[in-house]
C-alpha cells in the first residue's frame, strides 16, 4: 500500500468546517448593531477566503510548503479569526483608540485584495496545466562545489557572519559575558539612541542560510552541533520571533522539499503548538532582557492561557492599525504616494554614516492612525495596510495582484516539475533559498515594512552570491 505523502482534501475540508464552526460560536447576543454587522461580514469573509483555499487544494493540489498556504493562513488569522475573537472579548481597541468603525471597509478591502491575489497566483497555472512542465536544469541541481576540501571556506564564512551578528548585539549594549551566559552574568547598557550599526541585525538571516548550508553539505557532526548551539545563543539573545521562525522552519521545509512529501496533520498541529509555546516563553523574557535581566520562566504568573496565546495576540492584532488607518486616510491625511517604498533607498545608508537620516514614514502613519503612544511602543500593520496608505483602495487591489503574481513565480521556480516525485539526496540552491524565504513570507505579510523586509531578504541571499562568485573563481583557476 502506497504511503500517503500529502495532506488530503478530506482533512482540509474537515478543518474548514470545524474552524468555521468555532468562529461562528464566537457570536454573542450582547453584540450591538455595528458589531453584528461586522461579525456577519467577517464570517462571510471566512467562508469566501478559506473556501478559495479549499478549492485550491481540490483543483490545484495545493501543498503545505508553497507560498499560497502560509500567506493565506496568515491573512485569515489577521483579518478574520483575530477580529472575530476580539469582537467577542471587546478588544477592538488599540492604545485607547476604538477601531471598530474601520472594520467594514477594511474587511471588504481584504476580501477583494485576497481574491485578486488568489487569481494572480493561479492565472499562470491555468495556462500550463495542459502543457508539458519544464524540467529543472540538472546543472543547477548539483550539490555544488562544497566538497570536503572546500567545506572549511563555508565554516570560515559562518564564523565571519556569526562575529558580525554578535558584534551587532554588543553595539546595543550587551557584553560578551552577558550574551554567552544568556543574561545570567555580565551587563547590558540600554541606549535606545545607539542605532548607528543597527544594520548588522540584518545578518541574522545570512547566518540562518550559512548554518543551513552547513547542515546540508557537511558530514562533520561536531561542527554542526557547535554552530547550532552558537546560533541558538544568538537567537535567544536577539529575541526576534521572525528570526527564530526562520531557524525552526527552514530545515523542516528543506527536508520535505527534498523528499517530496508533507508531514502528517497531527505533527503539523503539535509543531504549531510547540512553536507557540517557545514564542510565548521568548515574549515573557523580552522585558527582562531589554532591561538587562536574565532569562527565566514564563513570568510571575507562570504559564497561563493568556501567556501561551500572547504571541498570537501580538502578531495577529495588526489588523487594528489597519482598521484605524482606513478611517483617517484620506479623510484626515493624504496618501503617501509610495514614500514607504522609496525609503528602501534611504534605509540602505547606515545611520553611522548619516547622522540625520530621516525616520521611516511608517512611524508617522501609526501616529496619525492611532496616537503617539502607539508610535512609541512600535505598533505595526500588515502589508495590505502599507499598500493602502500609499495608494488607497486601488493600491490594495493592484499590489495584491502583483503580490500574487510574484509569489506564483517563486512557486514555479521551486516546484518546476510537479510530476516529478523523485527524492533528491542533496538540496539545490533553489531549495535552500526557498527554505529560508518560505518562513520569511510571514514577515512580508504580517509586517507592513517593505524596506525592512527587502533588506532581511537580500541579506538572506548573500551566501548564494558569495558561493557563486567563489565557484566562478575556482573554475577560472583550473
Amino acid at each position: 500500500m502506497r504511503r500517503k505523502k500529502y495532506i488530503s482534501i478530506t482533512e482540509v475540508v474537515i478543518l474548514y468546517i470545524l474552524f468555521g464552526a468555532l468562529l461562528l460560536f464566537q457570536y454573542t447576543r450582547t453584540f450591538k448593531y455595528d458589531e453584528i454587522f461586522l461579525f456577519i461580514e467577517l464570517m462571510m469573509a471566512y467562508i469566501w477566503t478559506a473556501g478559495l483555499l479549499v478549492y485550491a487544494k481540490y483543483r490545484f493540489h495545493l501543498r503545505l510548503f508553497e507560498p499560497m498556504t502560509i500567506i493565506s493562513l496568515i491573512y485569515i488569522g489577521i483579518f478574520v479569526a483575530k477580529p472575530i475573537t476580539d469582537l467577542r472579548n471587546r478588544k477592538m481597541v488599540e492604545e485607547g483608540v476604538s477601531v471598530i468603525g474601520g472594520g467594514p471597509k477594511a474587511t471588504l478591502l481584504f476580501v477583494l485584495g485576497y481574491t485578486l491575489f488568489f487569481f494572480a497566483y493561479y492565472i499562470y497555472r491555468r495556462k500550463v496545466t495542459t502543457g508539458k512542465q519544464t524540467p529543472a536544469d540538472s546543472k543547477t541541481e548539483q550539490k555544488g562545489y562544497f566538497d570536503r576540501d572546500k567545506l572549511p571556506l563555508l565554516y570560515v564564512f559562518w564564523l565571519i557572519v556569526f562575529v558580525l551578528c554578535i558584534y551587532g548585539l554588543m553595539t546595543q549594549g550587551l557584553s560578551l559575558k552577558y550574551i554567552f551566559t544568556l543574561g545570567s552574568a555580565g551587563t547590558r547598557v540600554v541606549d535606545e539612541n545607539n542605532t548607528g550599526l543597527l544594520f548588522l541585525t540584518n545578518f541574522g538571516t545570512t547566518l540562518a542560510v550559512v548554518w543551513l548550508m552547513i547542515l546540508e553539505y557537511s558530514d562533520n557532526w561536531p561542527v554542526k552541533i557547535i554552530t547550532t548551539i552558537l546560533c541558538i545563543i544568538y537567537l535567544l539573545m536577539r529575541n526576534e520571533r521572525y528570526l527564530m521562525m526562520v531557524f525552526l522552519i527552514a530545515p523542516i521545509t528543506l527536508y520535505y522539499l527534498k523528499h517530496k512529501k508533507e508531514p502528517k496533520l497531527v505533527w503539523i498541529i503539535l509543531g504549531c503548538l510547540g512553536g507557540i509555546l517557545l514564542f510565548a516563553w521568548m515574549q515573557a523574557n523580552r522585558t527582562p532582557m531589554l532591561t538587562g535581566g536574565a532569562m527565566g520562566g514564563f513570568g510571575p504568573e507562570g504559564l497561563t492561557m493568556n501567556t501561551f496565546l500572547a504571541p498570537l495576540d501580538s502578531d495577529l492584532s495588526t489588523y487594528r492599525a489597519f482598521y484605524a488607518m482606513v478611517e483617517r486616510y484620506p479623510s484626515q491625511f493624504d496618501f503617501l504616494s509610495g514614500k514607504t517604498f522609496v525609503y528602501a533607498l534611504i534605509l540602505f545608508v547606515p545611520r553611522v554614516l548619516w547622522k540625520n537620516k530621516p525616520d521611516n514614514p511608517l512611524r508617522d502613519v501609526i501616529r496619525n492612525s492611532l496616537n503617539k503612544q502607539a508610535q512609541k511602543v512600535g505598533k505595526v500593520y500588515a502589508n495590505i495596510g502599507e499598500f493602502y496608505v500609499n495608494f488607497g483602495s486601488i493600491g490594495v487591489l493592484v499590489l495584491m495582484f502583483l503580490f500574487g503574481w510574484i509569489t506564483s513565480a517563486l512557486k514555479r521556480y521551486v516546484f518546476q516539475d510537479e510530476q516529478d516525485e523523485s527524492v533528491t539526496q542533496n538540496a539545490s540552491d533553489r531549495q535552500l533559498a526557498y527554505a529560508v524565504l518560505y518562513p520569511l513570507l510571514f514577515q512580508w505579510v504580517a509586517r507592513g515594512n517593505f524596506c525592512g523586509n527587502v533588506y532581511i531578504t537580500l541579506f538572506a541571499l548573500i551566501p548564494f552570491a558569495v558561493k557563486h562568485i567563489l565557484h566562478a573563481l575556482f573554475q577560472k583557476g583550473r
